[in-house]
């Protein structure tokens, strides 16, 4: 009846009501989390910048205590997150980064070594399985880079988390592979339990985290990257492990040696 029919309106308008009312607190975090994050990010680069020079300068004043792998990875980490940070402080009206042909194996074996050292720290076992065959994809490396490095550093706190409450070695194996003819596959593979029941169908949304200490930027700028390289992002459970994959489009030929690059 007319009674019904308006009860039933009222309730639908509600919950409309408070889907608006929903968004517009989230836009007020994301701009309230902008400002912020553009002063935090000068300040950052400022801080980087002074690092990546005092550690260049104790390299060269002191060669022998300057030699090893420790400190080129955090050369290597603070000059990432330099130009990480300088493209954020860009006007928007900047071109965006240039793409070029990329070999993935040597892309991963770049930013390996990044990632390696946190993965021993916390006992969590890294595996890389590398393609049977050279696999070329169109992107930016230091972007590339950045989201290799966010992907693994999710999967390894998941791992050394899950392996501490069953006190047994966690483990994290990233794999790649031909997905058909037109796409590459990346898979990140972790012995965690998975992200929470509640955040699961929005992983990948800004400021949506399951871990009580997390950002919920991380696998938003992961999925912001992968667009950029015309590519998809997801995840699932299967079994007792956790997968998050990445597909790009697979380059149709290698290309000519002059315009190889990371290889």
């Amino acid at each position: 009846d007319e009674v019904l029919e308006l009860g039933q309106a009222i309730n639908r308008m509600s919950d409309m009501l408070s889907h608006y009312e929903d968004e517009v607190r989230r836009n007020e975090q994301l701009r309230t989390l902008g400002q912020l994050g553009g002063g935090i990010a000068h300040q950052m680069r400022n801080a980087v910048t002074g690092c990546c020079l005092a550690l260049e300068l104790h390299r060269a004043e002191c060669p022998r205590q300057g030699e090893g792998e420790s400190l080129d990875v955090a050369v290597r980490q603070l000059r990432l997150m330099e130009r990480f940070l300088r493209r954020f402080l860009t006007p928007h009206n900047q071109p965006a980064a240039t793409q070029q042909p990329l070999e993935l194996r040597a892309v991963v074996d770049g930013a390996l070594p990044l990632i390696e050292p946190m993965a021993r720290h916390v006992h969590v076992s890294l595996r890389w399985q590398p393609p049977a065959r050279p696999l070329w994809i169109s992107g930016d490396a230091d972007s590339l880079e950045q989201l290799l490095i966010n992907l693994l550093m999710n999967a390894i706190e998941a791992a050394a988390d899950e392996a501490v409450q069953a006190t047994d070695q966690g483990s994290v194996i990233l794999r790649a592979a031909a997905s058909g003819d037109k796409s590459v596959r990346l898979e990140v593979i972790d012995s965690g339990p998975g992200p929470a029941a509640e955040v699961g169908d929005r992983l990948f949304e800004p400021l949506v985290t399951g871990k009580p200490d997390g950002t919920g930027l991380g696998l938003s700028v992961a999925k912001r990257i992968v667009e950029q390289h015309r590519g998809q992002i997801g995840w699932r459970r299967d079994g007792a492990t956790t997968c998050f994959y990445v597909e790009f489009p697979l380059l149709a030929a290698e290309p000519e040696r002059a315009e190889i690059v990371g290889g």
